[in-house]
């Protein structure tokens, strides 16, 4: 099992969206994901599956693609900072949609695990969010 630095994920640590990190960056709309998600779940939803199809088309291997998405889990997390529980539980499928993508087995159940937190109506802190996603494997 190959494990990923933790300067990956050191990046979502609250600087994550003014910050550029060489590869470590997200190689999606940051800004347009957060914008949307700060909007509501739907439009969150509408954003998280642009830009999906767009990592997709990219032509990025799977590490790299569960990368982005443990990325988008920071930035979903991200937008939803000091949600009320009714607003924070609306965004629990966007979680189980992100846990479906994945093909990386650990990653994927700790992205459950976020979403079963905002389905309780708890909105996990982003270096939280970081904690349970890295390191990751390829599997």
């Amino acid at each position: 099992m190959r494990v990923r630095q933790v300067a990956v994920w050191a990046f979502v640590f609250g600087q994550f969206l003014a910050v550029q990190a060489s590869a470590q960056s997200a190689a999606f709309n940051s800004a347009a994901m957060s914008a949307a998600c700060k909007s509501g779940p739907i439009p969150c939803m509408q954003q998280l599956i642009l830009q999906e199809q767009a990592l997709r088309a990219a032509g990025l291997d799977e590490a790299a693609l569960n990368e982005q998405f443990g990325l988008m889990a920071a930035v979903i997390v991200d937008a939803i900072q000091g949600a009320s529980p009714d607003v924070a539980a609306d965004y629990a499928g966007l979680l189980d949609r992100l846990a479906d993508s994945t093909t990386d087995a650990t990653q994927a159940a700790a992205i459950r695990a976020i979403g079963e937190q905002l389905a309780q109506g708890i909105v996990p802190t982003v270096s939280a969010v970081a904690e349970s996603l890295g390191p990751i494997s390829d599997n």
